[in-house]
């Protein structure tokens, strides 16, 4: 396992290591990585030339490399932020009051402002 520096710890748009940079917005939908030892793009296990396209295919070891990061990254984006239950469920089936929408007290939709009168 590797580990990744990525820009926040959920829904991350940066990532990288000391091999790989990694960037969601690079105009593939993330699709490119950046070889830092070198500075050539990698798409789809090709380089990318100046003119931008795709030329010979990386070596075995990069390759490796690459993998790895991809699997690595796969796994942290597919992590969810954890969930307290205590925002999602309530045992009072009434809503709160100063709750935005319908007011048990006044019978009209109110902002918590009924109680200002």
């Amino acid at each position: 396992m590797i580990t990744i520096t990525t820009d926040r710890k959920y829904n991350f748009t940066k990532a990288e290591t000391g091999l790989f940079s990694w960037d969601h917005f690079d105009g593939t939908n993330g699709g490119i990585l950046l070889h830092k030892p070198s500075g050539k793009q990698i798409y789809q296990m090709r380089w990318i030339g100046a003119d931008g396209y795709a030329t010979e295919p990386v070596d075995d070891e990069t390759r490796q490399s690459a993998s790895e990061f991809w699997a690595e990254l796969r796994r942290l984006r597919e992590q969810k932020p954890p969930v307290d239950p205590a925002d999602y469920y309530n045992d009072d089936p009434e809503p709160r009051h100063c709750q935005s929408g319908y007011c048990r007290k006044c019978h009209s939709y109110c902002y918590g402002d009924c109680e200002a009168n």
